[in-house]
């Protein structure tokens, strides 16, 4: 399979950057087919969407399924690293790798599975390099905030508000990056108890596996 990189038609992104990306995603490509071993060909379309950004890393992305990535560069970002795009990258393949599986689920619990997987094969294939695991790390008491909201809400809820537990909500004590902190979490003790097993073998299990 072949990771296909275009620039969105209205996007603003000078060659430069453009040529940056290219050639993470031509690094990208070995570990979709090495190691994901995805079976179809997935477009990257390069734009500079400033909702889709990250503001601490200037990059951003989002999967839009099996077939199509969405990749963001704030070039206003001075310090844009190789690494932090290349990690992108790898946790936005993730989520395509789980699109042939159970992909987002039905439920908070399913929601949080889906991010803290790609948060730890984020780290198995980029390690120390990558920003995003280390910071989702320091935010919170995640087996706190675990246990707070097993009682002050039902992880088995299919109509929950997705953005509340990604960009918080003050008025239900929802602290920002809720879904990555308590999803990462399930994930490090799962990993944890199971320490032969690597983040990548476990993209298309079902998210019950990690529930205790």
């Amino acid at each position: 399979m072949k990771l296909i990189i275009s620039k969105y038609e209205k996007s603003v992104i000078s060659d430069d950057i453009f040529r940056r990306v290219e050639k993470m995603v031509r690094k990208a490509e070995k570990v979709a087919n090495e190691i994901l071993k995805l079976p179809e060909d997935v477009k990257i379309v390069v734009d500079d969407d400033k909702n889709m950004i990250d503001p601490k890393i200037g990059v951003g992305g989002y999967t839009e399924g099996k077939n199509q990535i969405d990749f963001s560069v704030d070039e206003s970002f001075k310090k844009i690293s190789d690494d932090e795009i290349f990690a992108t990258l790898i946790h936005e393949l993730s989520h395509v790798k789980r699109a042939y599986g159970p992909w987002y689920g039905e439920t908070l619990f399913d929601y949080m599975i889906f991010e803290g997987l790609a948060l730890r094969f984020e780290e198995e294939i980029v390690g120390d390099k990558s920003y995003y695991p280390k910071f989702i790390r320091q935010q919170q008491n995640a087996s706190g905030l675990i246990k707070k909201f097993a009682y002050m809400f039902d992880f088995d809820d299919e109509k929950y508000d997705y953005m509340d537990f990604v960009l918080g909500n003050k008025k239900l004590e929802i602290p920002e990056n809720a879904v990555y902190i308590m999803g990462l979490k399930f994930l490090d003790d799962y990993l944890a108890k199971n320490p032969k097993v690597l983040p990548h073998a476990l993209l298309l299990e079902k998210s019950g596996v990690f529930r205790e």
